[in-house]
């Protein structure tokens, strides 16, 4: 792993407790990227591809898997520029059991979409039925619904380069119950015409923030609560200009109400993430510049088979943000919290110590949950939501049994336990 060596060992030290001390066993896949039939919808995709680890005891967490959804940028595809070890997720997915999907932009131009081969990023136009939204969440809805996959939907992210980053965010935006964690590499900021990436964003930190609740109707805004962003770009993108990836982490700082420095962490390669935690202490924000890379995908060392926009000589990208959202998912272990010291005037992590406090975790009946302080009722429906992350739990009675999961005060999300 590229991730400096003490920050390695408290990602480590976090994701075991998370996990059990023996590994799960599941289904293996083939170890190797497998082509979609289908092409899901209007706007159909040119092609998707599946990589499902052949690693029967991967480490995951509570025995079930991760899903990843990783997204090209403008003028590249899935099989020439993320597949086969380009993007370099193979030896992370091994690891840590993840499921990868690969697709490709659907062909063409519209009115949505700048040029052909890039994703229909730009605007604040976006909703959770129209533009390329509709084929990627049913080519998620595909995957995750294989029952020899075993993913759990707590554990579902969605990653991208560029036009693939900005979209990115606008789906983790539009559908935040869907996707736990955003990872965008190199987006312009939220909302911005196709036009702005070359100058200073002149989207503002509060609008980036309005327009990520606006796009998905303002119903889904609760699910916030949980989610966990990370983005990553490199110093010298003359593309993007990278103060575009500062307006999106200080939009989501306000939108996560993430205001609390969590300190810095180096990563071999030239990376340095800027922390940020909320008012609970959790972990919920990444930021990584790395210094002297232009606009591509850090794949780092291990990557390998060219692409355009690809980096092979910098940060080993997947190696970090995979234990990173391994450890800070709060969907499924109540994240984790960082404390980084840095020496002196240097920008160096010396001190990189990861806890994660054991949730306590509740099986009942719905009814018993509301009774309880739990849960609630939504008068409107007849169903229970769970207290802080207002997960639907299904009908209020004594029938429908729930487990929760306490990651906070008052705050419950739906779950297993150990």
């Amino acid at each position: 792993m590229q991730v400096n060596k003490m920050t390695q060992r408290a990602a480590t030290a976090l994701i075991a407790t998370l996990a059990s001390t023996a590994a799960f066993a599941l289904t293996p896949g083939s170890g190797a990227w497998v082509k979609e039939s289908a092409t899901y919808g209007t706007p159909n995709l040119q092609d998707a591809y599946v990589y499902v680890p052949s690693n029967a005891n991967p480490q995951v967490i509570n025995g079930k898997r991760a899903l990843m959804l990783s997204l090209h940028g403008c003028g590249q595809t899935a099989s020439g520029n993320v597949t086969n070890k380009k993007f370099n997720w193979e030896s992370v997915a091994e690891q840590y059991g993840m499921v990868v999907i690969a697709p490709t932009v659907p062909s063409g131009t519209s009115s949505t979409r700048t040029s052909s081969g890039c994703w229909d990023w730009f605007g604040a136009n976006h909703n959770r039925t129209s533009r390329d939204a509709v084929p990627l969440i049913k080519l998620i809805d595909a995957v995750k619904a294989r029952a020899n996959l075993d993913i759990d939907p707590n554990q579902i992210y969605i990653s991208g380069l560029s036009s693939g980053a900005a979209e990115t965010h606008v789906l983790g935006c539009s559908f935040p119950d869907y996707f736990a964690g955003v990872v965008p590499n190199a987006a312009p900021a939220l909302g911005s015409a196709s036009t702005d990436i070359f100058s200073d964003p002149v989207r503002t930190a509060q609008q980036v923030a309005d327009t990520c609740k606006a796009i998905n109707g303002n119903q889904y805004n609760s699910y916030f609560n949980t989610q966990i962003f990370a983005n990553v770009y490199g110093s010298n993108d003359a593309i993007v200009k990278p103060s575009h990836n500062v307006r999106n982490r200080d939009g989501m700082k306000i939108l996560y109400g993430a205001n609390t420095s969590g300190g810095t962490v180096t990563v071999s390669g030239g990376g340095t993430a800027d922390i940020w935690k909320d008012a609970n202490g959790k972990v919920r924000i990444s930021n990584m510049v790395v210094s002297g890379m232009s606009h591509a995908w850090p794949a780092g060392s291990g990557g390998s088979g060219g692409g355009t926009y690809v980096d092979y000589t910098h940060v080993n990208y997947p190696s970090y943000i995979v234990p990173w959202i391994f450890a800070n998912n709060l969907r499924v272990g109540g994240g984790g919290t960082t404390t980084t010291t840095t020496a002196g005037s240097t920008t160096s992590t010396t001190s990189t110590t990861t806890t994660t406090v054991a949730a306590t975790c509740y099986s009942a009946s719905n009814y018993a949950h509301v009774q309880a302080g739990r849960a609630h009722l939504v008068i409107s429906t007849g169903r229970a939501a769970a207290n802080g992350s207002n997960q639907d739990m299904g009908l209020y009675n004594t029938f429908q049994m729930t487990t929760l999961k306490m990651t906070g005060s008052n705050y419950y999300v739906i779950g297993t336990c150990p």
